[in-house]
């Protein structure tokens, strides 16, 4: 979680990946995503809040605001 810091207030691309559940991920999360660097299984993920025009496979720009455990947490995201 450490290094996961230095992204805090910066803005990365992200592959969204599908719909986060119900219960799933912090507060406000709408969808799960994944960086360059997180590699399905392995690592966390990215959750990003509710957005208009999201899809999954699709690419978007995400900023992010926190880091909880292994996953980074966006502040917003719109389509790349």
């Amino acid at each position: 979680a450490g290094r996961l810091r230095r992204y805090v207030g910066s803005e990365l691309p992200v592959l969204v990946d599908r719909p986060a559940r119900s219960g799933e991920g912090p507060a406000g999360a709408g969808w799960v995503a994944r960086t360059r660097f997180q590699a399905p299984e392995v690592d966390g993920v990215t959750w990003l809040p509710e957005g208009r025009g999201l899809r999954p496979g699709r690419f978007a720009r995400a900023r992010i605001g926190a880091v909880r455990g292994v996953d980074l947490v966006a502040a917003d995201a719109r389509p790349a």
